[in-house]
């Protein structure tokens, strides 16, 4: 639900494609602040706290946007939602790693295909409350729904305990050694998430605007941004068995690809059938990648010091969530939105490059020199 309304409700207050980007362009920052940190609080305090700490992160953010009055007000919103969503993706992505040893790469395609789900109905039910009621509305909802799942904590079974050998050790010098030790691993499979990660946050931003550029109207854009995950939704399973059975480039290189290709053919929509033909083969190569940032991440990290790992590895993804969407608000500021679309593409194209040439295929736990 937040994904379709805060570009357009940025829109809204701002007037201006470029201004709203910049304020969408706050989630990365938050995001990408919470990383370390919450890999250090995994060791130290286990996945609960820090799950529930995220989890009201999102929830006051929704509230805090809804109420939003001037764009600063709206960025910093976007700021603290990331913070928690930051959170909250690490301990899920720690406590999956610990219970799906042997099937990781189903499990975190599982997760994947779970989240789709809600990006699948949210978009699609935020469009018609924007619409019918206004944005306020569907953003008080988004935040009453984000707070209701923190009933869910409860049931996870096997949470991970601190794994720190000592509270008081230096947590910023197990962050350094894992640097040091894997620094191959993010030199090479680090970099190409990146690419990934650029062109899955500025789909989120040029979708909304370029349908609001075509004409069309929150339902419709709703309609676009929601509708291909219902696709996504069901490849979870097929690319968890490709994945845990062949190999995780089988999956990842495609998704790269045919992501890419499909976000340089947006430029060249000019209706909504058009557009939702495109966005569709956008959620095909989306859906192979399915849980993949997540299974690499997994398949690399160590069990000792493994929340300081996760915790750079979802730096190096997050970096590209959050630069990403700037460098989108800079070349629509200086150029166009089509330009600022096909290099986006070009981004991800060479993503699917290093992940076709320099990385190591992580099924078999190959480790790195």
């Amino acid at each position: 639900m937040v994904i379709l309304v805060l570009p357009l409700f940025a829109l809204e207050i701002t007037g201006s494609y470029a201004s709203a980007s910049l304020a969408m362009a706050m989630f990365g920052p938050g995001t990408l602040l919470a990383d370390i940190p919450a890999g250090m609080l995994i060791s130290r305090l286990g996945v609960r706290p820090v799950m529930l700490l995220g989890i009201l992160l999102m929830a006051s953010a929704a509230f805090i946007a809804a109420l939003a009055g001037p764009a600063y007000y709206l960025g910093i919103a976007v700021f603290v939602l990331g913070m928690g969503r930051g959170f909250v993706m690490l301990s899920r992505m720690a406590y999956i790693t610990e219970i799906a040893q042997g099937k990781i790469g189903q499990a975190m395609s599982a997760v994947g295909g779970a989240m789709r789900v809600g990006v699948f109905l949210g978009p699609i039910v935020a469009g018609f409350i924007a619409k019918y009621f206004g944005f306020t509305p569907a953003l008080m909802i988004a935040g009453l729904v984000i707070g209701s799942t923190i009933l869910f904590i409860g049931f996870l079974s096997g949470v991970s305990r601190p794994t720190a050998a000592e509270h008081g050790n230096n947590p910023f010098k197990s962050v350094k050694s894992v640097l040091i030790k894997y620094k191959k691993v993010f030199l090479t499979a680090g970099t190409a998430v990146i690419g990934l990660t650029v062109i899955r946050s500025v789909r989120l931003i040029i979708i909304p605007l370029w349908g609001d550029s075509i004409g069309l109207d929150e339902a419709q854009i709703g309609l676009i941004a929601g509708v291909p995950m219902g696709l996504e939704m069901f490849m979870f399973y097929p690319v968890g068995l490709i994945m845990d059975r062949y190999g995780r480039k089988w999956v990842s290189v495609p998704c790269l690809g045919i992501f890419s290709f499909a976000l340089a053919l947006i430029p060249f929509c000019s209706s909504f059938t058009a557009l939702m033909a495109v966005v569709l083969v956008m959620g095909f190569g989306n859906g192979l990648g399915s849980g993949i940032f997540l299974t690499l991440g997994a398949d690399f990290s160590p069990s000792e010091g493994r929340g300081e790992f996760l915790g750079v590895w979802r730096l190096f993804g997050d970096t590209g969530s959050t630069t990403g969407p700037f460098l989108i608000s800079v070349i629509m500021e200086a150029l166009t939105l089509t330009f600022a679309t096909l290099t986006a593409a070009a981004i991800g194209l060479a993503g699917a490059l290093i992940m076709l040439f320099f990385v190591k295929e992580s099924r078999a736990k190959q480790p790195f020199g």
